[in-house]
């Protein structure tokens, strides 16, 4: 049976599962994620059965299954300075660590947002997952590790939100 995005796009079908083993919707999505993290160039992937990970230039996206959602870590340090952020569908969190001109800087972002709109959720649909981790890669591409991090959570989060 073929599968297709919401534009009507066939995509890769998930596989995986033990002959006659029913895999639920959320696994199937997962499944398919990871398929299309296979599609990657450039960057270096790590699989497991519960967890993604994914490595570029000092950048490195965790994204694991966590009960219904996917929750992603995605962190990088460049020196001495370091951003952390945190997604899941209930929570999103910045964490800027930064030591311009041998001062201290310590920004942090968290937010309560709920991502409800399933078929718009980065956390639980895998082409938009898919499409978020292209949109990391590229601002920091763009902007570098630090600043792409944080142009990121900016645009994604708090943008739609002020």
């Amino acid at each position: 049976m073929a599968t297709h995005n919401l534009n009507g796009e066939k995509r890769p079908e998930a596989t995986g599962g033990a002959k006659g083993e029913v895999v639920t919707p959320q696994a199937s999505e997962f499944l398919t994620l990871k398929q299309l993290i296979r599609q990657l160039e450039g960057v270096e992937v790590q699989e497991k059965e519960d967890m993604i990970v994914i490595q570029q230039n000092g950048l490195q996206i965790i994204l694991q299954k966590c009960n219904d959602d996917w929750v992603y870590k995605i962190k990088t340090e460049v020196d001495n300075d370091r951003v952390e952020i945190y997604i899941s569908s209930s929570n999103q969190l910045c964490k800027l660590l930064l030591y311009p001109k041998n001062k201290q800087v310590d920004i942090s972002y968290q937010l309560n947002n709920e991502l409800t709109s399933e078929e718009d959720n980065m956390c639980v649909e895998a082409e938009c997952a898919f499409n978020a981790i292209k949109s990391i890669l590229n601002a920091c591409d763009e902007y570098g590790v630090l600043g792409g991090l944080y142009e990121f959570f900016r645009r994604e989060f708090l943008d739609t939100i002020l």
